[in-house]
């Protein structure tokens, strides 16, 4: 991927605990470990961040490790849980592949946001990530996954 000119996604741990591994697509991320945010640090509550390169290709064509336009399954693993959610990118239309995303991440919840910092909201009902409820069809539920499972 390095060298096509796509942007990336930034990840950013704003939770109080760090995140020892996030999985896109099925795929560790070899940046996917990131400290809590420190009060002790200089600048003060600088969160750490993980980075993905954006792609073209679909989920029949690609390795992981990868964020695509539409669905991208993450997991992210805290130290005592994890919990899976699913982050959709725009169309290419609305957003050129050359763009950042910024996901901020606390636990059981992610906000995704572009270059001019505009919170993008999942469909269907546009409101931001939340947790959905474990029953009901999560067609009509926003992006997070539910149950969230405890981690390995």
């Amino acid at each position: 991927m390095a060298g096509n000119g796509f942007g990336n996604v930034y990840m950013f741990n704003i939770w109080q605990a760090p995140i020892t591994k996030v999985t896109l697509n099925g795929t560790d991320l070899a940046s996917g470990a990131m400290d809590a945010p420190s009060k002790d640090s200089k600048p003060p509550f600088v969160p750490n961040q993980a980075v993905a390169p954006r792609t073209d290709e679909d989920e029949a064509r690609h390795a992981g490790g990868c964020f695509m336009i539409g669905d991208n399954k993450l997991t992210i693993y805290f130290e005592s849980t994890s919990w899976n959610a699913t982050v959709q990118l725009p169309p290419q239309a609305d957003y050129p592949l050359q763009d950042n995303f910024f996901i901020y991440i606390a636990f059981e919840q992610l906000y995704l946001f572009d270059n001019n910092g505009k919170n993008i909201t999942q469909p269907p009902d546009g409101a931001p990530f939340a947790a959905a409820a474990a029953e009901g069809d999560n067609a009509q539920k926003p992006s997070i996954e539910a149950p969230f499972t405890a981690a390995e």
